[in-house]
């Protein structure tokens, strides 16, 4: 049976236009749609982890990007180009490591020096020489410019106690496998360390596999390694695992030892602290002398100033009129929503923690969701919040973000009582209902209300429908038709322009690519004894084979999304 097409009322009433003015105008004036970098930069340089982020700029340590001006040469076509941060974007195609071992992007402070890469890149590989300049839309961005070696000792001690205070906890920054949950309780990490040197030697791990009786020999290198890292920071060895990280290798040589470190501990620490990148000095083959070479390697974080400012336009256009309706909904708030709208970078557990204090919710979080993986409603609705804080919720304007952290909140809140009931498969309708009684509890606005009934009802069922079904085409239909009717019933307007409908659709996308990217190996669950694992993979083959800085992040296969 063929589809008929859908099309939008577009005829040009008075009313219309005058909305679109409107929504024109504020779009362009509105702090509604700042992203929380922008809009809640002073209360996050109070925190104690940007203090010491301070720190470091102020020894020089670190440099903002900001205060750079940095330039990449390439071979171009003339067109318009961004940074990708899934692949190496050094034109490193001849398997010659000298400059960069990581994927990384190069750039120069001297545009003169980057004008001579593009142009022996174009010489070398054909194109148009081009030379791009570079800068992050993350004001904190920064760059590891110079070594604690070159510091007093004094300074040196006020360094490494500010890299203590930004470096995560050993699980967070380095999560286990899920296959390995149950063998991680049959050891404690002072049965890794030499009592000596407080350290695990490589060459010693078939001993401590004896000692232990725990056969899991790539569970002892992965936990030894992180605490070896974690402890090489403390004892003001960052140079040294710095260059390691850059030359990819997941060991140190120290005296007749082999000290194993971890790769992804190292990148959890840049991304905590906000750097992107660092300086090294090379001998270049390609312009044939010595350089000062920044090295970009979070990727996500860098771009042109042209795709920086096409992407903050496309997000006012789709994500603008949510947000603004956002920021004027629900004046009698709860203490949970004003916590929501004056917190913008709370925590996962301390949301969760909020929610429990709604009178009847108390216990709820601790119950069974029901699935083989044995994961509590607290436990899976943490992971999916926490998808959301490390993929999206710098991308989104701010005053969004409680409406979606409340939408993830309440997705499943009815689960324990379907199964404990027997009734799994009504599921949808005991989320309903239990969402409906937690959001009156909490004062939530009729119309919020409604929105995220919609959302986590029809709207779950249809995108996970696209995920499931490779995104057909009447699928997709029926997304862009439900986007379009929750748009104008959450907007109060008998019309929506197209921009604003492929907003609630993405929004939609987003809450459904948290919850399904909970179930793949990109999401890290947090246990009650405080143990972090990576999830079993059953949703990977519909998510893209990110490889870039940290190797993962919740977007969609093209196709998809």
């Amino acid at each position: 049976m063929p589809v008929k097409a859908h099309t939008y009322d577009t005829a040009p009433t008075l009313l219309f236009v005058n909305y679109y003015i409107n929504a024109c105008y504020n779009l362009t004036m509105s702090e509604e749609i700042q992203t929380r970098r922008e809009k809640m930069s002073e209360q996050v340089e109070q925190s104690p982890k940007h203090q010491a982020m301070r720190v470091l700029l102020e020894l020089g340590i670190c440099k903002k990007v900001s205060d750079l001006e940095l330039y990449h040469g390439r071979a171009g076509n003339g067109g318009k180009w961004m940074v990708d941060p899934s692949f190496n974007n050094s034109g490193n195609y001849m398997g010659t490591n000298n400059i960069n071992k990581v994927a990384a992007l190069n750039t120069s402070e001297n545009q003169a020096t980057a004008k001579e890469f593009a142009d022996a890149r174009s010489r070398t590989s054909g194109g148009i020489p081009e030379t791009r300049r570079i800068i992050s839309d993350d004001p904190d961005a920064m760059i590891i410019c110079s070594r604690l070696s070159d510091l007093n000792e004094e300074d040196r001690e006020r360094a490494i106690d500010a890299i203590r205070q930004i470096r995560p906890r050993v699980m967070k920054g380095a999560p286990i496998r899920f296959e390995d949950r149950e063998d991680i309780k049959k050891i404690s990490p002072q049965d890794l360390l030499d009592k000596e040197y407080g350290l695990m030697f490589g060459d010693r791990v078939s001993d401590i596999e004896k000692q232990t009786k725990l056969y899991n020999r790539d569970l002892i290198i992965h936990i030894g390694s992180a605490l070896n890292t974690a402890r090489l920071l403390d004892s003001g060895h960052l140079d040294a695992l710095c260059q390691a990280f850059l030359d990819d290798k997941r060991e140190l040589r120290v005296g007749s030892h082999t000290i194993p470190i971890n790769h992804e501990y190292m990148a959890n620490l840049f991304r905590a602290g906000h750097i992107v990148g660092s300086k090294v000095r090379v001998s270049s083959a390609t312009i044939g002398k010595e350089i000062d070479n920044y090295l970009l390697f979070d990727l996500a974080k860098v771009n042109t100033p042209e795709a920086i400012e096409r992407k903050t336009r496309k997000r006012n256009r789709l994500f603008g009129q949510i947000a603004i309706a956002s920021s004027e909904k629900n004046k009698n708030r709860s203490n949970l929503q004003h916590v929501l709208e004056s917190n913008l970078y709370i925590k996962p557990q301390e949301i969760i923690e909020l929610a429990r204090k709604t009178p009847g919710f108390e216990d709820i979080f601790d119950e069974d969701c029901g699935n083989w993986e044995g994961f509590s409603l607290g436990e899976h609705t943490e992971t999916t919040l926490e998808l959301f804080d490390t993929n999206y919720a710098d991308l989104l304007p701010a005053s969004a973000l409680p409406l979606i952290r409340l939408s993830l909140l309440v997705h499943d809140v009815g689960k324990p009582q379907a199964v404990k009931r027997g009734n799994k498969e009504r599921q949808k309708q005991y989320n309903a209902v239990f969402a409906e009684r937690f959001m009156r509890r909490n004062r939530v606005d009729d119309a919020t209300m409604r929105l995220v009934l919609s959302v986590i009802g029809e709207g779950m069922s249809i995108t996970s429908e696209l995920i499931r079904g490779g995104g057909n085409m009447v699928t997709r239909w029926r997304l862009r038709c439900f986007s379009e009717k929750i748009a104008k019933e959450y907007l109060g307007v008998k019309r929506v322009d197209k921009d604003t409908v492929i907003g609630f659709e993405n929004l939609l996308k987003v809450i459904q690519t948290c919850d399904s990217a909970a179930y793949t190996t990109m999401a890290v669950t947090r246990n009650e004894g405080g143990i972090n694992y990576r999830n079993y993979g059953s949703f990977d083959p519909s998510f893209e084979q990110f490889k870039g800085f940290t190797g993962r992040r919740a977007r969609l296969r093209r196709g998809l999304s």
